[in-house]
């Protein structure tokens, strides 16, 4: 198991550098365990390059106001399994300096993204517009406005996300901003019958290295009522969600008869130009004991 970097002991001793790249080794060393040795040159230079400074900048500071994760680190590592695909391994790092103000971070936001994604002049441009269309009018005080990821799997395959805070924004709002996403939403909304809540929590674009958004994902808080029943009430009969909905019934089976807000999140990922989507619920799982 990875540790969280702490603020105390014997690895903060060693300062803030030592302790990041203590982590850094830590999460090419769990890469190894998981057979990605063709990813240590791609881990140590994302690390290198974006998460080494973020979690120094958090080590230094007493009050690192970031959201990503509620243990204070800017940094949160996955791992996927599956019993068809080999493993893979993922990171996503706040790389906001939170004694700057928007304006000043903005162009690190994007030349991080560019350095990830390894664009080209032309991809920047599209970087760019991208962040414009995210960040313009953004209030000063969102966190997390900008999460950089990166994932790792066999077969040499790279895949770099950028995820973009979406609750600021009213549903007309996002709906003219990425008319797209709205569309999908609502086709979920309408082929199931259900309500789709207004607020998006985050939306990701995973990114080819020309800096175009080869995929997107919509991620969508859900509220459990206190008289929920099946999940299929929130987010509609779907036969890719078949096995969130037994643990669903699992978890209301054992959890207190109250209002749980924002214990799921429903991830629902198209590409764009096309129609079909895949779908994911993802438990908050405190919220369920």
């Amino acid at each position: 198991m990875l540790r969280t970097p702490e603020r105390t002991g014997s690895a903060a001793s060693r300062g803030p550098g030592a302790q990041a790249h203590a982590l850094a080794g830590a999460f090419a060393d769990l890469a190894a365990e998981l057979g990605l040795n063709g990813h240590q040159a791609a881990i140590a230079a994302d690390f290198g390059h974006l998460v080494v400074p973020a979690v120094a900048r958090f080590s230094r500071h007493g009050n690192w106001p970031t959201r990503i994760m509620a243990h204070g680190a800017p940094i949160e590592f996955s791992v996927s399994t599956s019993p068809t695909r080999p493993p893979g391994l993922r990171f996503a790092v706040d790389t906001m300096d939170y004694r700057k103000s928007l304006a000043r971070n903005y162009q690190d936001y994007v030349d991080a993204a560019v350095e990830l994604a390894g664009a080209d002049a032309g991809g920047a441009a599209r970087l760019q517009e991208l962040f414009a269309r995210h960040l313009s009018g953004c209030p000063v005080d969102t966190r997390a406005r900008v999460t950089h990821g990166a994932g790792y799997q066999a077969d040499d395959i790279r895949r770099v996300t950028l995820y973009f805070s979406a609750n600021w924004l009213t549903a007309c709002d996002f709906a003219a901003r990425l008319p797209e996403s709205a569309d999908v939403l609502r086709s979920v909304g309408w082929r199931r019958d259900i309500a789709v809540p207004d607020e998006v929590g985050l939306v990701g674009h995973d990114l080819d290295a020309d800096g175009s958004v080869r995929r997107t994902k919509i991620y969508v808080w859900l509220d459990r009522p206190a008289d929920a029943g099946s999940l299929d009430e929130l987010v509609g009969a779907e036969s890719q969600l078949r096995a969130a909905s037994l643990l669903h019934e699992r978890f209301a089976a054992r959890s207190p008869a109250a209002d749980l807000r924002r214990s799921m999140l429903w991830s629902i990922g198209y590409t764009p130009g096309e129609r079909a989507t895949s779908e994911k619920i993802g438990f908050a799982c405190p919220l369920w004991r």
